[in-house]
């Protein structure tokens, strides 16, 4: 999948709150987040989940020794993006509801 940060999802509840972010996980507008309730509809938004950093742990042989790490969260920093997780993503789908594929 393409390294594309203008491509984005949103899911509303219909009442004010709602789930947004770039389909790559990097959070690039202020109210990018994965839980933003509105304690007052339709307005007063509050975020209360902004973004998580995900990392997938695998043991080949069920030691820690042979565990391999792929950091799967993506973040932008002034002149670098870090970690380069979307290089690990194969698929996403808006219907029903956002899904990633690895």
């Amino acid at each position: 999948m393409e390294f594309d940060l203008s491509r984005e999802w949103l899911e509303t509840n219909g009442i004010g709150g709602f789930a947004s972010s770039s389909i790559i996980g990097c959070n690039t507008r202020r109210y990018h987040a994965l839980l933003c309730a509105a304690t007052e509809p339709p307005q007063g938004r509050v975020v209360l989940v902004n973004k998580l950093d995900e990392t997938l742990s695998i043991r080949s042989d069920g030691y820690t020794s042979g565990e391999r790490h792929f950091e799967l969260s993506c973040n932008q920093y002034p002149g670098a993006v870090h970690p380069n997780g979307y290089q690990w993503l194969r698929e996403f789908h808006l219907d029903p509801q956002p899904r990633w594929i690895y």
